[in-house]
């Protein structure tokens, strides 16, 4: 890849002999807008939740873990298994085998 092209400096080089000392007059950028502690910002929010007329669809209906699943085949066997310990002790597995 090619360096990019600036246009040409048209400014005169600096005749300061000192020239790390800026005069008062230099033309500095502006300051970027600091926080004030005496002002609230408020931002709006990009758009507002609106429930529509109809309610949320539900969840799945649960069914009963010991009945038989209609996809297992029929040489197949389960087995209800109770977790023992971690962040779901307590919840109850269904352990398929052949």
């Amino acid at each position: 890849m090619s360096e990019p092209q600036f246009p040409p400096n048209t400014e005169p080089a600096p005749t300061d002999p000192a020239p790390n000392q800026t005069p008062a007059s230099a033309n500095l950028p502006e300051p970027l807008p600091r926080f004030m502690p005496d002002r609230v910002y408020n931002p709006e929010p990009i758009s507002y939740f609106i429930p529509g007329a109809e309610p949320a669809p539900r969840a799945a209906r649960r069914r009963d873990l010991e009945e038989r699943p209609s996809w297992l085949p029929e040489n197949w066997t389960f087995e209800l298994r109770r977790r023992n310990s971690g962040a779901t002790a307590g919840q109850t597995d269904r352990e398929v085998y052949n």
